[in-house]
């Protein structure tokens, strides 16, 4: 257990107690190393000079795309939040970018240079999938020293990232989260789904310019249903009724429905859809974890990890 740690840092450190997520943080590794794992792959939290995750050492670093995310914390510019992110290489480390911003891939190109870091610049990819998929492969070959096999398998489901929840009506959830992420998502759904009309079901952190991100959902929405995601540590949600609010100034006319308790604004998504409709849930990471419960229930979630076994399954499902 690692409680007697957080406790003692909360005593000691003249930076207070743990946060939400260094504490989850100091779990993932623990657990890491109490199954003696091969290789884990640690997302960055927020930034990257300063995250709780740029403790490890690391072979290699990925570096996706720069947007403006948490620019409250980061700073206003990408060149800003690109000079936090730079901040996980390590000296003669191996970074994978595929960044398309001239400035950030020249930061990026400083940073390495500075220490002796070998930049492997990789070219987007004609969707973001193409382009994570080049990334991923890249940070594998670097880190086995040999190119990784032709029949990999990149069929892998990643919770929240365009996962199908059900079918009849269509569930997809996804936790893109800035105007960039949803641009994405969007075209991926729409792509995949072109004649759907989806009833979204929306939150978002408090502090996103939602406005900036919902035009991407509202052409052709059937409906919309305004919620807000459970707080989370220092992250609260923006209200369902603000972002009632700003959905009637962007689509004058589209039914919108406030919901603010997460799993009610799914129940009621799906009591609105025809079989043949498309429910599309996004806006937060956080959000996308309280929806989930929807078809994940987290007494199951947790029955499962303490019986070892994959949470890939459905309750009651082969």
């Amino acid at each position: 257990t690692i409680k007697p740690l957080v406790e003692q840092v909360g005593r000691e450190s003249p930076y207070g107690n743990l946060t939400y997520f260094e504490i989850q943080a100091a779990l993932a590794f623990a657990y890491f190393a109490q199954e003696q794992v091969d290789v884990a792959v640690v997302e960055v939290g927020l930034g990257g000079l300063l995250d709780a995750t740029n403790v490890l050492p690391a072979e290699v670093a990925v570096l996706t795309n720069v947007g403006l995310d948490h620019t409250e914390v980061l700073g206003e510019t990408v060149e800003l939040i690109a000079e936090q992110k730079v901040g996980i290489f390590k000296p003669g480390q191996q970074v994978i970018t595929a960044v398309s911003q001239p400035t950030v891939r020249q930061i990026a190109a400083d940073r390495c240079r500075d220490l002796g870091a070998t930049l492997h610049q990789i070219e987007p990819g004609h969707t973001f999938q193409d382009t994570n998929r080049a990334c991923a492969a890249a940070a594998a070959a670097a880190l086995a020293g040999r190119p990784v096999p032709d029949n990999a398998n990149w069929e892998i489901p990643l919770p929240a990232r365009l996962e199908l929840m059900q079918t009849s009506p269509t569930v997809i959830l996804d936790g893109a989260h800035n105007p960039d992420k949803i641009r994405a998502t969007a075209h991926a759904v729409h792509t995949r789904y072109p004649d759907a009309a989806p009833i979204i079901v929306f939150a978002a952190k408090a502090g996103k310019d939602v406005a900036d991100m919902l035009p991407y959902l509202l052409p052709n929405a059937k409906a919309f249903v305004a919620s807000q995601f459970s707080p989370k540590g220092l992250w609260k949600a923006i209200s369902a009724e603000e972002l009632t609010a700003v959905v009637h100034h962007l689509a004058p006319g589209l039914p919108v429905y406030m919901e603010s308790e997460p799993l009610t604004a799914v129940r009621l998504a799906l009591s609105l859809a025809q079989p043949t409709d498309l429910i599309w849930i996004t806006g937060s990471l956080y959000f996308a974890g309280d929806a989930r419960e929807q078809w994940y229930p987290l007494e199951w979630l947790v029955e499962q990890a303490e019986m070892g076994l994959s949470g890939s399954l459905l309750p009651g499902k082969q």
